[in-house]
């Protein structure tokens, strides 16, 4: 092995190192720090990385089921595929957030950072299925374990690993042959210990609490659906026009086929 190519090696060990590093650190003081309201960002997290990555011609759908019963809970929506890079920075907890916070010509609140990390004080295992589409790769379903259990770097550094394993096993795989983008393609699933359980609690009631404001300034979102209690809550179609341009709008929770 020449000296450049031991270079390299030591570089790519020492990034290795650092990612691994970083999300022990921001891992132990997230639950060292977890109080009501870290306990309640979950929902918020992953709903904003669900708007980022709206379609541009396409309003976002969410789906949430949490079954007690089982403890599990599942976060699903229908925005674009992840990219190469999206789901390496997903895996290695990367934000795709640039110094502007400006991505295609779209305002982002940047993904898959220390605020995604939130999501795993509901589990340090998390479950992945979705879809994979870059350039010179079709629409492809994957499945991914994100596994945070780690205690020290070398253990997290293992389930990058294995998590990296995980998505090149794509290669080969077929794609889907007939891609609808209206489908739910992306789902993470968390299965809950007793705390687990409150946490997810907490942030169901306090999303129930500011669905009003959760979907007048996050327009881009269609729709959020609680399969656990067939309801969906989605902005009416019209708005009351007022003066100056002011608009009042209301909110319709549609159960089991009722508008109310």
């Amino acid at each position: 092995m020449s000296v450049l190519e031991r270079i390299e090696n030591q570089k790519k060990r020492a990034h290795e190192k650092v990612v691994a590093t970083k999300i022990l650190d921001n891992l132990e003081k997230l639950f060292m720090e977890n109080n009501d309201t870290t306990s309640k960002r979950w929902i918020w997290e992953l709903m904003q990385n669900a708007k980022d990555s709206a379609y541009v011609d396409q309003k976002v759908k969410i789906k949430i089921n949490f079954n007690q019963q089982a403890k599990k809970l599942e976060f699903s929506h229908n925005s674009q595929p992840f990219t190469l890079e999206g789901i390496t920075f997903l895996i290695e907890q990367v934000s795709t957030k640039d110094r502007s916070g400006i991505t295609d010509g779209i305002k982002t609140t940047g993904k898959f950072g220390t605020g995604f990390l939130t999501t795993h004080l509901l589990s340090s295992v998390v479950d992945l299925d979705s879809v994979l589409a870059d350039e010179g790769i079709l629409p492809t379903k994957f499945e991914l374990t994100l596994d945070r259990s780690g205690k020290d770097p070398e253990s997290i550094l293992t389930s990058i690993e294995n998590s990296l394993k995980q998505i090149s096993q794509i290669d080969g795989a077929k794609s889907i042959e007939i891609f609808d983008k209206q489908l739910f393609n992306t789902k993470f699933t968390y299965t809950l210990d007793q705390k687990g359980l409150k946490i997810a609690e907490q942030g169901l009631a306090d999303f129930k609490f500011s669905i009003f404001y959760v979907l007048i300034f996050m327009q881009n979102i269609q729709s959020v659906m609680l399969e656990h209690e067939q309801c969906e809550y989605c902005l009416s179609e019209k708005a009351e026009e007022l003066q100056d341009g002011l608009n009042i709008y209301t909110i319709d929770e549609i159960k089991k086929g009722t508008k109310k």
